[in-house]
């Protein structure tokens, strides 16, 4: 296919079963739409301004998933950001 490539934990969930298990996993409600956001090592300071864009908009069902990799530093600044933002529309990991 065309894009960067993804890591199998990445793949088209087809199984109704395992995507209730990950939507509970990640906290995203059932009328939330998951939007998966990730820039690579190279794109940290890119990404914390794309958190600071996203946490201003309005209501929305949404529900922003960061990739932070293995970068504990942009770990740790993104959940520093969540206690100032509704923190219902972010989920942190890493991979």
């Amino acid at each position: 296919g065309i894009g960067y490539p993804t890591r199998p934990e990445f793949k088209a969930i087809t199984d109704a079963e395992e995507l209730e298990n990950l939507r509970t996993k990640w906290g995203i409600e059932p009328h939330e739409i998951p939007i998966l956001v990730s820039m690579g090592k190279n794109g940290v300071g890119t990404l914390e301004k794309i958190y600071d864009e996203l946490a201003n908009l309005p209501a929305h069902d949404w529900k922003f998933i960061f990739i932070c990799g293995k970068n504990e530093e942009l770990k740790t600044k993104l959940q520093n950001k969540l206690s100032s933002n509704p923190a219902n529309q972010f989920v942190l990991c890493d991979f």
